[in-house]
């Protein structure tokens, strides 16, 4: 999907990729991402003026930050809290380090209350695959982040942080509670990668793709990572990241893929 080269249109979905040479001459491979750096990154898609702007990264401190750390980190969460009506965050990672967890916990009770909306990044894989996903109008499906590209924020994730009150309650900050909601059971339907390569725009963050489009205006745009193997998965296009699969089901969640009856099915499988 990256390479298709894609005409982008005013209001077509976009994902909009920080590369693996940027993680290198950018970020000088360090991990998490350089916070000042990245707000800069997040300054330049928001220029573009998009719709609403998902970003596909943990964007919570860390411990045993310096001083210098923690300024861009207030530097980043000032942007965060300035264009919170427009912006959608990944949910943290969950931990088990207490310190990590209290620290995670407030900076996200901080977030909320500036309006802000975190998204559950989670992506339904079989066997290591992609090929389907899950659909329905429960709060949990309506808070991750294809859904709120297209349908607008969910304050699911929110109410649930402000619910729990103290750190180790926070049900998005402990890996346990995280897979007995993700256990749910709901309805899967097959994504459908051949349509969106034609409905959906990617691009790397420098480049002249980007700077070729004058503006995102109506369009939901989602900023992702393409580097290293983590954060990739095999589809039925080939490898590909997880912020191209977030904008795949955004096409699909529009155009939907149209099932057989269950006569036609059975007949097929025969």
């Amino acid at each position: 999907v990256p390479e298709t080269g894609v005409n982008f249109q005013p209001g077509m979905p976009a994902v909009v990729m920080i590369t693996e040479a940027d993680f290198v001459t950018r970020y000088g491979e360090k991990t998490p991402l350089d916070r000042c750096v990245l707000a800069a990154d997040i300054q330049r898609v928001l220029a573009k003026s998009p719709q609403r702007l998902a970003i596909d990264f943990d964007l919570s401190p860390m411990l045993g930050s310096n001083a210098i750390d923690e300024q861009c980190q207030l530097r980043l969460d000032s942007l965060l809290d300035e264009h919170s009506q427009k912006l959608t965050v990944l949910v943290p990672f969950a931990t088990a380090n207490r310190a990590l967890l209290e620290k995670k916990h407030a900076w996200m009770g901080a977030r909320c209350q500036a309006g802000l909306a975190f998204a559950d990044g989670q992506l339904d894989t079989a066997m290591g695959m992609v090929t389907e996903h899950t659909v329905g109008e429960g709060a949990d499906l309506k808070a991750r982040i294809a859904e709120q590209m297209r349908e607008g924020p969910s304050d699911h994730i929110c109410k649930q942080v402000t619910t729990a009150g103290a750190y180790d309650a926070n049900p998005w900050l402990n890996e346990q509670r995280r897979k007995m909601a993700a256990e749910t059971d709901h309805p899967s339907v097959p994504l459908h990668f051949s349509h969106a390569i034609t409905q959906l725009g990617v691009m790397p963050l420098h480049s002249d793709a980007l700077d070729g489009v004058p503006t995102f205006e109506g369009s939901p745009v989602l900023l992702g990572g393409d580097w290293g193997r983590d954060d990739r998965f095999l589809t039925s296009a080939g490898e590909q990241p997880g912020a191209v699969v977030h904008g795949v089901r955004v096409v699909n969640l529009a155009y939907p893929v149209k099932l057989p009856s269950a006569w036609l099915a059975l007949l097929m499988d025969m």
